[in-house]
């Protein structure tokens, strides 16, 4: 399998992006699939799309990485007849045809945010918006969008036959189309519908949040069922074929209908919020979280989840004295840099967990995987994975040459590689090994989570040796007989000349396992928060923020030289470091002011303090988030809040004259600043303003941005967090009739 250096996406570093302290803007090059829809027509065929404008396919039995869908924005909703024929639509108003194993070129077809879309042949599809119309394809055309529930919000659609759709909205209405609509008839008194499936005309199953589900039997319309099938409440999809359904929920539970009667709910392993499901037939189903993680159900029974896109860059390593590095991920995929490019994600090792890679040149690099398995790079092509730890996680891998390897793992064994083959595991620590690195072929040095390190000379591992009684040892790099330790800590352990250093803060405390070593001169270290620091042979540098625009969670970082040095996230960001013109700096020091001038701009001040988000809460009004700041006593952080919004301005139709697109801007409907204590944490509430409040009331649902930016004294700043939000209007009383209801609330986390 080759690295597509030349691929579809490649994502440059221009000099331009760099700042006075020579690091990038972060940039994410290995995307999670944020998935919003699904539809398998057969148990070999699905189709998901997702928030990126991606599409993944599942063919055999195995994932497609995501491929960009030309022109479309969000994708909302996708409906597939058969592997040959799919129509997908996105939040602008667009829809794109799947045909012959292509995409094709987008048709705007609305001027509203599209919903839903259900295909009942090749021929006949319907797509609902949030104006309350629908759009039918019908004859290889698209027609004009029609209002058929007038007011309302159009959640969901679907066609049994080119005679029979059903549409529902967030106020507990269906829509029947039988070759014309109907008026639309309430169901669920002011309830939301999420979802509708129609496997005959004889079955049509809507579910609603309070956890009721509602039958169509075909003949004694409206509905001739209804049951409270989900004690937990929180129904957010149903699918149904023949007379199967099945139903999920934002608790992460599954139910199933036999046609008669529903299963009681069971949880869906390791899933939270589910709200996506597409049966083939009652023996497979696919169910999936925004997140995209998918699980599929296979004869009864839920299997383990499979994570769609990225799953969050877990190591990088950069060839010596080159301009080439490799970076590989918790998905099975691996990236390549070079020329100050990043190639696309290639799948290598089906959907298995890459743990850590090392290239000790630009022609030769290797990996090892969750499961024990091993992979070589020549330069061009990666080999088939192969076993060589019987199933036991590996957890570092360090090559001091392409005829030279160790690798260590969960048990606490080290494996070497040697002229193309692997020994056998050999037990050196009685703890769980989490780093290694090889200076030389005669020198190694293994750490593990309890504070010990293990040597490697003159062909034998020596005794473990604690040289660290505070933390567990995070990570190790040596560059000869040198080496640098860090512990969870954020204190740094230097070997040299045959014995170990006391720990040192150099982090402030703040989660660090990043690290590379040039020289005994030279050490580049990162923090969880992304700020570096520098070792320069005789001390620690101040940290400072290495990535504008970074959000959280820096995983690995490699030096090629002291000029080159890249830094991967589990977000899937990459920051890449290039030496500033004058090439006397380092990637973890600031360039001294001009004589006479003010300090350079380009990157903030050095932080003492690190905010962090610990978890996020959305209510009827708003959204609650609680913060906590690290740092030194009597210091604070201050952070702002923000809630966003995308809107089109009022009386903008989708495309203005001469065929432009009306401009959408960004609209802030909440924000709240507070400043936290270090050591302490707090919550704060970002409650709807005017704009909010009054975009709530009209669209009754909003899909928004909550980003959390801590500024910094020196007068920059960093963003921390970046999550989709989901809030709903609650819904009103009737007068005369006591209903119990709730107004529904999600939020989905992207830390």
């Amino acid at each position: 399998m080759r690295l597509a250096v030349i691929a579809a996406l490649l994502l440059a570093l221009p000099q331009s992006a760099l700042g006075s302290t020579g690091w990038s803007a972060a940039v994410t090059i290995d995307p999670a699939a944020s998935v919003t829809s699904m539809s398998c027509p057969t148990s070999s065929f699905c189709v998901a799309v997702d928030e990126n404008g991606e599409a993944l396919l599942y063919e055999g039995g195995a994932w497609s990485g995501p491929s960009r869908v030309e022109g479309i924005g969000i994708l909302t909703s996708v409906s597939c007849v058969s592997s040959s024929f799919c129509v997908a639509t996105d939040f602008t108003g667009d829809a794109v045809i799947y045909q012959g194993g292509a995409w094709g070129a987008r048709t705007e077809i609305d001027t509203q945010e599209i919903n839903s879309v259900s295909c009942a042949s090749a021929s006949f599809c319907v797509a609902v918006d949030t104006a309350g119309k629908a759009v039918l394809y019908s004859g290889g055309s698209w027609g004009s969008p029609v209002s058929i529930d007038e007011g309302r919000e159009l959640q969901s659609v679907s066609c049994a036959s080119s005679s029979l759709c059903i549409a529902t909205d967030g106020s507990g209405h269906v829509v029947v189309y039988e070759g014309s609509w109907k008026a639309p008839v309430e169901i669920d008194e002011g309830n939301d519908l999420p979802s509708v499936s129609c496997s005959s005309e004889g079955l049509c199953v809507a579910v609603d949040f309070e956890g009721n589900a509602f039958k169509y039997d075909g003949e004694s319309f409206p509905w001739a069922e209804y049951a409270k099938v989900d004690p937990s409440k929180g129904l957010a999809a149903v699918s149904c074929r023949s007379l199967f359904c099945i139903a999920v929920d934002e608790h992460g539970e599954a139910l199933t209908f036999d046609g008669a009667s529903w299963s009681a709910p069971s949880h869906v392993g390791g899933a939270s919020f589910l709200r996506i499901v597409s049966c083939a037939s009652s023996s497979f189903c696919l169910a999936a979280q925004e997140t995209g993680d998918v699980w599929a159900y296979e004869s009864g029974s839920w299997g383990a989840p499979k994570e769609l896109g990225g799953g969050g860059l877990s190591s990088v390593s950069c060839a010596p004295a080159s301009t080439r590095c490799v970076a590989v991920d918790y998905n099975g995929r691996a990236l390549l840099y070079s020329g100050g490019y990043w190639g696309a994600p290639s799948q290598i090792d089906g959907m298995r967990r890459i743990i850590s890679v090392s290239c000790p040149s630009s022609s030769f690099c290797l990996a090892v995987d969750e499961r024990g398995d091993s992979l070589t790079f020549d330069g061009s092509a990666w080999s088939a994975p192969a076993t060589i730890d019987g199933g036991y996680e590996l957890e570092s891998v360090s090559c001091a040459s392409s005829s030279f390897c160790v690798a260590v793992d969960e048990r606490g064994d080290a494996l070497a590689y040697s002229a193309g083959s692997w020994s056998a595991p050999s037990s050196i620590d009685a703890h769980e090994l989490d780093a290694v690195s090889c200076g030389s072929e005669s020198f190694c040095v293994a750490v593990d989570d309890a504070g010990g390190a293990v040597t490697y000379s003159g062909g034998s591992w020596g005794a473990p040796v604690d040289i660290d009684r505070s933390a567990a040892l995070t990570a190790v790099s040596c560059s000869g007989p040198f080496c640098v330790a860090l512990d969870s800590e954020g204190d740094a352990l230097l070997y040299s000349g045959g014995s170990w250093g006391a720990p040192q803060s150099i982090s402030s405390g703040v989660y660090t396992q990043a690290l590379s070593c040039v020289s005994p001169s030279f050490c580049l270290a990162l923090d969880y928060t992304g700020r570096a620091m520098v070792w320069n042979g005789a001390s620690w540098g101040a940290p400072i923020v290495a990535g504008v625009g970074y959000s959280f969670g820096v995983s690995s970082a490699s030096c090629a030289s002291r000029s080159l040095c890249v830094a991967v996230s589990l977000n899937g960001e990459a920051l890449v470091y290039n030496a500033p013109p004058s090439g006397s700096e380092s990637p973890g020091t600031t360039p001294p002011p001009s004589e006479g001038g003010p300090p350079p701009s380009g990157g903030p001040s050095p932080p003492e303090d690190v905010a962090h988000v610990l978890g996020v809460k959305v209510h009827r009004r708003g959204i609650k988030e609680r913060l906590s700041c690290t740092g030194a006593p009597h210091t604070s952080c201050r952070v702002v809040v923000k809630l966003l919004v995308k809107e089109r301005p009022r009386g903008a139709s989708k495309r203005k004259a001469h065929g432009r697109r009306a401009k959408i801007r960004t609209v802030t409907i909440g924000r709240a600043s507070v400043s936290v204590s270090a050591g302490r944490s707090l919550a704060v509430t970002v409650s709807l303003n005017t704009a909010g409040r009054r975009l709530l009331l009209h669209r009754h649902r909003l899909r928004a941005r909550l980003v959390t930016i801590q500024r910094f004294s020196g007068g920059g700043r960093s963003v921390i967090s970046k999550r989709a939000v989901r809030l709903r209007s609650p819904k009103p009383k009737r007068r005369g009739r006591k209903r119990r209801g709730r107004p529904r609330a999600r939020a989905r986390h992207h830390g």
